[in-house]
């Protein structure tokens, strides 16, 4: 079995700090009314990408992500190991 998670979005809020972002994705069908419903990730960082992250990424930057998923009994967490830019 994989643990494997891909995403793509838009940089919604950056926390450096935390080594992490928000990324906006938006569901793959439309609501009742037409329109298109964006889900929130928060997105963890590993620390071979913060200076990356730091300089290259800022809130509204559409891109790609690939990692995995980390569990305990009361989180899930999104890590990056690769970002892609997609615009």
């Amino acid at each position: 079995m994989y643990n494997y998670f891909m995403a793509i979005g838009t940089i919604e809020e950056m926390r450096t700090s935390t080594y992490s972002f928000i990324l906006a994705v938006y569901r793959p069908f439309k609501n009742m009314d037409g329109s298109r419903t964006k889900d929130y990730i928060k997105v963890c960082y590993l620390d071979f990408l913060k200076e990356m992250v730091e300089e290259r990424l800022y809130e509204g930057l559409k891109i790609g992500v690939k990692g995995r998923i980390e569990s305990d009994s009361q989180n899930i967490n999104f890590v990056a190991e690769k970002i892609m830019f997609m615009d």
